[in-house]
């Protein structure tokens, strides 16, 4: 007012008016949905899809009707990116917590880039910058060290706050609540590993836990224990599977689970640390040392990663696990025969072999250092190291592999669906590649991939054993 009272002619004071006038009106609304709507998927909407509709769809329009100065929107549930970083990978690589957040606030802008004149008239440029989705907050890249690109994902995990929470409430809502009632969240393979690429899935697993004597939920509606959890597994899986204008968020895979897909799509607590101290096959083994608990009840989560803990930390018959990898990896050979040097997952030497490397180490040695036991594959090779299990000649020589190898996968999941072949790649491909392999050509890339394969692979065959 003192800044107005300054701009008026002499005589003229301004004053408060108030709130709303009779040239002014508040309306209010509220948004939902008629009987029986659902979503593409099938699935019916929850509080934070029509959050998400009245911020996104109607707000904008109604912002662009005359007269309407201000929107207030007020309940549902606010979607959220959660960016969570892992400092130790970031002080490797020499980025701070300033550069993550820098990256993540100069690719979340509508940038304007001037005009363009022609005849007399004035375009506009404009460039649409926000980020739109969960997979491109993780494809931002936070620095370059070395040359390299280092994105989010590299570095953090990047979540879907409330997410969970927001499937449970909706299930409250309806059937009521699991007295004494426990979730967590399992993160398996490339998600718990942190080693996610363009095209990978999110193998998960969801584990209930409830006091004995609770039966049902305490709903109009009660469902019994194992039939709510369930069916809040399926609410939850048709959560992340939502198609969007940008297509499926994710695919996800809950074959890992006890049983796989023979088991309950929910497994209870008892339920899996019954089946993995008692019937995992060594598979399933090797798979779990993969296995990180990234949401649901803190009580829940602490007794959950303690279980995979001791589980993993359990004495083994050498003999029998090596006989069993080996066979494992002999199946795959034949079932899956490799095309060239670039099905680097499945090559001879390839990803799959420095994987069950990193996994059969920590099986064989976990029950004397349970400190090797490691989600990500660098960081496996790393404290096998450290604990004298691997050769420094034999980590180098693992290390520079893996790096390599998730390098190029990389570029080769976010460009291609298929098989690569440099002779019938496109140009900008074929430079990519040699860039991710930090050598001039493809050709040389091409002969770098054949010698690590070549040594990854007599590796395997002098650590764990030789496949058919």
């Amino acid at each position: 007012i003192q800044e107005a009272r300054g701009r008026l002619p002499i005589g003229i004071e301004p004053i408060m008016g108030p709130i709303s006038t009779g040239l002014g009106e508040i309306f209010m609304w509220t948004v939902d949905t008629v009987a029986g709507a659902r979503k593409p998927d099938g699935s019916e909407y929850t509080s934070t899809d029509l959050r998400e509709i009245q911020d996104w769809v109607i707000r904008p329009q109604l912002r662009m009707v005359k007269g309407v100065t201000e929107i207030n929107t007020v309940g549902g549930y606010v979607k959220q990116y959660h960016v969570v970083p892992y400092p130790e990978k970031m002080i490797s690589l020499g980025l701070t917590l300033a550069d993550l957040m820098l990256a993540l606030e100069r690719n979340n802008l509508n940038v304007g880039a001037g005009y363009i004149e022609k005849s007399g008239e004035q375009q506009l440029v404009r460039i649409p910058g926000q980020v739109a989705n969960i997979t491109e907050v993780g494809s931002i890249i936070v620095g370059s060290p070395q040359g390299m690109p280092i994105r989010v994902k590299d570095v953090a995990d990047v979540l879907i706050g409330k997410l969970l929470a927001a499937c449970s409430h909706d299930m409250a809502s309806r059937y009521g609540a699991v007295p004494t009632g426990r979730v967590a969240i399992i993160a398996m393979g490339k998600l718990g590993g942190r080693e996610m690429t363009a095209s990978s899935d999110l193998d998960l697993i969801l584990v209930y836990d409830h006091a004995d004597d609770v039966l049902q939920s305490t709903g109009e509606k009660p469902l019994g224990v194992a039939q709510y959890y369930q069916r809040l597994t399926q609410r939850f899986i048709s959560a992340l599977t939502v198609p969007t204008a940008e297509g499926l968020l994710y695919e996800v895979d809950m074959r890992l689970r006890p049983s796989g897909s023979k088991g309950p799509v929910a497994a209870s607590f008892a339920s899996f640390k019954t089946y993995h101290a008692e019937s995992a096959w060594t598979w399933e083994k090797l798979a779990l040392t993969r296995a990180r608990v990234v949401a649901g009840d803190a009580s829940l989560i602490a007794d959950v990663s303690a279980a995979i803990q001791t589980s993993l930390a359990a004495p083994r018959n050498e003999a029998i696990t090596r006989k069993d990898v080996v066979e494992m990896r002999s199946l795959m050979l034949r079932e899956h025969s490799p095309k060239s040097a670039w099905d680097i997952k499945r090559s001879r030497g390839g990803l799959v072999e420095l994987e069950f490397m990193a996994q059969f180490l920590q099986l064989l040695h976990a029950h004397v250092r349970p400190d090797i036991l490691r989600t990500n594959t660098f960081a496996a090779f790393e404290a096998l190291l450290g604990a004298g299990v691997l050769s420094a000649g034999h980590a180098h020589c693992l290390l520079e592999a893996a790096r390599l190898y998730h390098r190029l996968t990389q570029v080769l999941r976010l460009c291609l669906d298929g098989t690569f072949a440099p002779d019938d790649a496109l140009p900008g491909l074929n430079r990519a590649i040699a860039q991710a392999a930090q050598v001039p050509d493809v050709r040389i890339a091409e002969d770098l991939l054949r010698e690590h394969e070549t040594a990854i692979s007599a590796l395997f065959d002098e650590i764990v054993g030789k496949p058919d």
